[in-house]
């Protein structure tokens, strides 16, 4: 697929795909992350485990042939 991505770049079909597999391999593996945080109510550092939920990856902008992509995720506790 990153090989047809970089003949034709614009190609949102393809695009749709990757984003659709990405999404789809993220939500198969729900694995548990090991994830430390600041809680501003009691100021103690938290350990927690989490798993990510709602991926998003958007491409910005074509700055190399592999281009720019944003991705975003939400962290939900077990």
């Amino acid at each position: 697929m990153e090989k047809l991505l970089k003949l034709d770049p614009g190609n949102t079909e393809l695009l749709a795909q990757k984003h659709k597999l990405l999404a789809d391999a993220v939500s198969e593996t729900k694995e548990k992350l090991a994830v430390d945080y600041f809680d501003t109510e009691t100021l103690e550092i938290v350990s927690t485990e989490m798993y990510i939920d709602g991926y998003k990856a958007v491409r910005k902008a074509d700055t190399s042939y592999k281009g720019l992509w944003e991705v975003s995720f939400t962290l939900k506790e077990f």
